[in-house]
């Protein structure tokens, strides 16, 4: 089994979601019928076309070592794909509020661990298609990869194309038999597994030990565990909610050709600022530095393909000034991507081992309580399409990602950028951190404070 899927996919609980997520707003086409949605939703039933990755379900727990074995199993996309409608007037709060719902409820265990919804009732003329696939199969770099191969350039081109008909390369391969089921979860075997994952680092790829021992004694770079606890680090509850804002590309380009970063570091920078905002005004802001998970594209030696890695970056969210807090995050992402070329595919495990923790020993009595967070929250940024994309010649208005939330990562920021626009989506255990609009609210502020500095 790939080591992917075996270190993501833990069974789901009643509070932890181990699923990631798109959410497509379209236009209908101009001068298309009124049974448009009715029309493509039968059609997209009838098609059959599921690839592989989209036929595989966890056939049984086999414990901490080795995950999951995956079969593939036959498709029925009368299941796997559903239709819902929005409560009226079918703005944006309330598709929001039907995607946060869609969203908290696990995954069938007994069949391919993907979703689809259908969604009607829009303001606009509008409709829209929610995809939640579990992280065992791919994370979120994967499935945004996989909403560009489903749309088009061409408002003319209506071949119908899906996210589940492709096939994703790194998705753990099905197996003929399951191996034997390991002894019960102690405090041992989860020891066991640790030192066998970490001590494997350093023979994945060559120069990946010095890396990390590098990152083990530099105190300016990010690494697992050095993170302070949090409100972000709590066990959650069950629900979900999703909120999700667009920003003018050009903003952003504006600060980042001013202050010569890049798009994703604006991003961290604009996340970083609203957090220490919302932590600062409860009185729950760490002394030291928030560190987030980013995960990262890295290029291969074969031609147009990238390998999905991890950067621990210090959000430097003690630190008051915006200009000081951005120069900290560009050189925690320039160090962390340092190191993450010289560890190569080492640093998916080590992102897939300290990852699972909180869930592992969540279930080991008294450990939860103990555990420090290996990060405090995750941001990932994947670029999109500049130019407007369609399908089946309806124009995508917005794209918002989804990310996990579970016991000890209550938050999480996904964005990515289409067409003059940078969509956040961001999804939270609202028990655990209520007022998640407020959240957004201060991502305005930052890029406002940003705006002030670098024009």
């Amino acid at each position: 089994m790939q080591t992917f899927g075996a270190t993501s996919m833990l069974p789901e609980s009643s509070e932890s979601r181990a699923h990631i997520g798109a959410l497509l707003v379209f236009d209908l086409p101009p001068k298309s019928k009124g049974s448009f949605v009715d029309d493509l939703y039968a059609e997209l039933i009838s098609a059959g076309r599921v690839g592989s990755t989209f036929r595989r379900n966890p056939d049984a727990p086999i414990g901490v070592t080795d995950g999951f074995w995956w079969r593939e199993t036959d498709v029925d996309l009368s299941y796997h794909i559903q239709r819902t409608t929005v409560a009226a007037p079918g703005g944006t709060t309330e598709l929001l509020a039907t995607v946060s719902q869609l969203h908290a409820v696990p995954l069938d265990p007994k069949k391919p661990a993907w979703l689809a919804y259908l969604i009607e009732g829009l303001e606009e003329g509008r409709f829209a298609l929610y995809v939640k696939v579990h992280q065992g199969l791919m994370d979120g770099v994967g499935i945004l990869k996989l909403v560009h191969k489903m749309l088009s350039r061409d408002e003319s081109d209506t071949a119908l194309r899906t996210i589940w008909e492709h096939h994703f390369e790194d998705a753990p391969k099905p197996q003929e038999t399951a191996p034997e089921p390991p002894p019960e979860l102690s405090v041992s075997s989860l020891f066991r597994f640790g030192s066998k994952q970490v001590s494997g680092l350093a023979n994945k790829v060559p120069g990946s030990a010095r890396a990390m021992g590098k990152a083990l004694v530099d105190r300016d770079i990010a690494v697992p565990y050095r993170s302070p606890n949090s409100i972000l680090n709590v066990a959650v509850g069950t629900e979900r909610r999703l909120v999700a804002r667009s920003w003018s590309m050009e903003r952003i380009a504006d600060v980042r050709n001013f202050s010569r970063s890049s798009v994703e570091e604006i991003v961290i920078a604009m996340c970083s600022g609203a957090l220490r905002t919302y932590m600062g005004e409860r009185k729950k802001l760490p002394t030291s530095s928030l560190i987030a998970m980013v995960p990262i594209a890295r290029h291969t030696d074969k031609r147009g393909v990238d390998k999905v890695g991890t950067v621990f970056c210090k959000l430097g969210t003690d630190l008051r000034y915006p200009e000081e807090r951005l120069k900290t995050i560009k050189s925690s992402m320039a160090n962390g991507r340092k190191i993450a070329d010289a560890m190569g595919q080492a640093t998916t495990l080590a992102a897939s081992v300290v990852t699972m923790t909180p869930r592992l020993l969540g279930g080991v009595p008294g450990m939860s309580a103990v555990a420090r967070p290996a990060f405090n929250v995750t941001i990932s940024y994947v670029p999109g399409a500049r130019e407007a994309t369609f399908w089946r010649g309806a124009r995508m208005h917005s794209l918002y990602p989804t990310t996990t939330v579970g016991d000890g990562h209550a938050l999480g920021f996904a964005v990515t950028n289409t067409e003059g626009r940078l969509d956040v989506g961001l999804i939270g255990c609202p028990q655990a951190v209520p007022d998640l609009d407020v959240i957004l609210d201060n991502m305005e502020k930052a890029l406002v404070e940003l705006e002030k500095i670098y024009h």
